[in-house]
């Protein structure tokens, strides 16, 4: 299977935050990480996860920090 790329025959949805900011939704993807995992196509998308998160560590996106004391983590 490598090389093939694999595409969706969902419909996209765009939707905006603002001028600068769009996210891209498309029908029936998972919206967490234990959805991700636990789907038939499970294996493709832990490489996303993995190709995602090299290239956020290589353009050095954020910087990984301890949470302040009495602040709570962000859900969705």
């Amino acid at each position: 299977m490598s090389g093939d790329v694999r595409r969706s025959k969902s419909q996209r949805k765009e939707t905006s935050f603002g001028d600068d900011f769009y996210i891209y939704l498309v029908e029936n993807d998972p919206i967490s990480f234990l959805e991700a995992t636990s789907v038939s196509d499970a294996k493709l998308w832990d490489k996303a996860i993995k190709t995602q998160i090299d290239s956020i560590k290589i353009n050095n996106t954020w910087t990984l920090v301890d949470m302040p004391k009495g602040k709570k983590f962000i859900g969705i």
